[in-house]
């Protein structure tokens, strides 16, 4: 997210090994990285270690993990999701003009 807290931005990282839509939503989950807070780039979404697991085409979200309510948050995980055509349980569709 901008550092306004006004838009969504997409971002590219390097990851080494296979990246799936459970890599993106956990590379998601564990916040921005250095490069990414030296842009000013921010999450409304809880960082923590734990991982969400893909269940069949749904991703399913850490327990500790509550579900996203702000705006941003939702569109966060949406668009991360869109982006490999996956489904998060708990997430309601939003539309992808939100998503950068």
């Amino acid at each position: 997210m901008t550092a306004a807290h006004d838009g969504l931005v997409r971002r590219t990282r390097t990851y080494t090994g296979n990246v799936d839509i459970t890599t993106a939503m956990n590379l998601l989950l564990a916040g921005p990285n250095d490069e990414e807070k030296k842009l000013g780039l921010t999450t409304e979404l809880p960082a923590t270690s734990s991982k969400a697991v893909p269940v069949l085409d749904v991703i399913v979200m850490p327990e500790d993990v509550a579900p996203p309510t702000s705006k941003w948050a939702i569109f966060q995980v949406h668009c991360t999701a869109m982006a490999s055509r996956a489904k998060v349980a708990g997430v309601a569709p939003v539309a992808d003009e939100y998503c950068p």
